[in-house]
């Protein structure tokens, strides 16, 4: 390995030290708690070794949230390439996103913050425009399987509706369940004893209304979701069930 390289290694290394110790220390004391000083201080860094990698916190806190759409990216994408119908790849997007939220609770909780009116007013806007983008790229990723299934006669909108639409309305389903989930709120109580099964039915039932084939009652969504974990997401899936 060339001088060059390790240098570029232990740089980006360095760079998700700080991330990370930054994510922490989001959670434990909030936006305002989150200084530069304690950044450096829990990496034991100098600040001006932290400012090197991020000029100011809410580049810094960009930064996180560029990191966790880039790693749901390359989960959706995964997803998407899953063998099946048109329905079947979208039901690996969703267990995409269940996988991720559940194995990183972290960045879903970061994100919730991060997202917040108070700090987007805080962002310059290309970086505004970095974050929208990857999140573009996950809502692309949705409508191509939706235009698919509308392609091959598995799906067919309401007249003035399109595969955006359908796609922003199912990312509001899964934001909001788990958002309730990282809320703690006893389900149980609710009756519900399984939650996420509680969502991929939900979801499930909402496509059904818009006839996308095949219905819920009509395939074996069990052992689609049990192909889906084995064949696209078996170490993701063995994290989970090891936690």
């Amino acid at each position: 390995m060339s001088t060059t390289q390790r240098k570029a290694r232990e740089t980006k290394q360095r760079e998700l030290q700080i991330l990370a110790a930054a994510r922490q220390l989001l959670l434990e004391r909030g936006y305002l708690g989150l200084t530069m000083d304690r950044v450096a201080e829990k990496i034991e860094y100098s600040k001006g070794t932290v400012y090197q990698h991020f000029g100011s916190k809410e580049d810094l806190l960009a930064a996180l949230e560029v990191q966790t759409m880039d790693e749901r990216i390359a989960m959706f994408q995964r997803a998407a390439t899953f063998s099946g119908r048109p329905r079947e790849r979208l039901a690996a997007i969703g267990i995409a996103e269940e996988l991720f939220v559940q194995l990183k609770p972290e960045h879903f909780r970061c994100s919730q913050i991060i997202n917040s009116g108070a700090f987007q007013a805080k962002m310059d806007e290309k970086t505004v425009s970095g974050i929208r983008s990857r999140e573009m790229r996950c809502s692309e990723t949705v409508e191509g399987i939706l235009r698919d299934a509308i392609a091959q006669g598995d799906l067919k909108l309401p007249e003035g509706m399109g595969p955006s639409e359908l796609s922003l309305t199912l990312w509001s389903l899964y934001i909001g369940f788990f958002t309730l989930v990282e809320g703690s709120i006893p389900f149980d109580q609710f009756g519900v004893q399984d939650p996420i099964a509680m969502l991929r039915r939900s979801s499930h039932l909402l496509l059904d209304g818009y006839g996308f084939q095949p219905l819920f009652g009509d395939w074996d969504w069990a052992a689609a979701s049990e192909r889906i974990l084995s064949e696209v997401f078996p170490d993701e899936h063995q994290a989970l069930l090891s936690r």
